[in-house]
């Protein structure tokens, strides 16, 4: 009974010595990413070759459709924006975390948020101003601090005949932490309507050449193309499509990043 104990003992004792061995082997962390295709299609493939981790947490750069993943492999991920995409991956387990990074280049055109059928309002009650970031239209009786940095496009009408889109800083427009638009009412000969209907990425819109004419357009002209660049160097165009005693109907298209 007692070498039966002993033996037990040592058994034991020889077990809790490996599995101590094996939870503080040493992290290693590894993984590969293969970029195929080109933005705002861009596929990114990732291998996790890491070892002796029991957790793990991903990290992704902007243009990348998720931000983090604790998955072991992601699998496959939709890269829409041009430029260099950054990953970190984070391997944790009972005694220590590592982590790597890498990355990739990532090239083709990047995205565009494409609004249809928006109505700017002539009465400031209704709608005004509108955040090309949360596709919104604030009437003036909504915005405040928290929204007020986020509107780019302030539109008047006078007398219901002419009509022009200022930036959201002219102090007419009382927005708190208002940013700078450059817009582009009338001037515009870069780009036709069939040009703004065909813009599906930023190809051409990155390339457009904007700046204040301080000047306005009246019923007349509509259908008509208004140029614009935000406070972020985002650009995008504006296509009047339709006006009437209460409201004038717009498509916007602009930058993504």
């Amino acid at each position: 009974m007692k070498i039966n104990l002993i033996l037990t003992i040592l058994i034991s004792s020889i077990l809790w010595s490996c599995k101590t061995d094996i939870e503080t082997e040493p992290i290693v962390v590894d993984f590969e990413m293969t970029l195929t295709g080109e933005a705002p299609n861009a596929e990114l493939t990732l291998i996790n070759n890491s070892q002796n981790g029991t957790s793990y947490m991903w990290l992704f750069s902007e243009g990348a459709e998720i931000e983090v993943s604790t998955e072991k492999n992601p699998g496959k991920i939709n890269v829409d924006k041009v430029g260099e995409l950054t990953v970190i991956l984070n391997v944790i387990n009972d005694t220590e975390e590592k982590y790597e990074e890498k990355s990739v280049s990532v090239f083709g055109y990047n995205p565009i948020y494409s609004y249809t059928d928006i109505e700017f309002s002539h009465n400031p009650a209704i709608g005004r101003f509108f955040s090309t970031e949360t596709g919104q239209m604030y009437p003036d009786h909504k915005v405040d601090n928290n929204n007020g940095p986020l509107i780019d496009l302030a539109f008047v009408s006078i007398d219901n005949s002419m009509y022009y889109f200022d930036s959201p800083d002219e102090e007419e427009f009382n927005i708190p932490e208002a940013t700078h638009t450059l817009v582009m009412n009338y001037d515009n000969t870069e780009l036709s309507i069939l040009g703004f209907d065909s813009i599906t990425d930023d190809r051409i819109l990155k390339n457009l050449y904007i700046y204040d004419d301080d000047n306005s357009f009246g019923n007349s002209v509509i259908p008509h193309i208004i140029l614009f660049q935000n406070d972020d160097g985002k650009k995008g165009a504006i296509k009047t499509k339709n006006v009437n005693s209460s409201r004038l109907l717009v498509d916007i298209k602009v930058q993504k990043y």
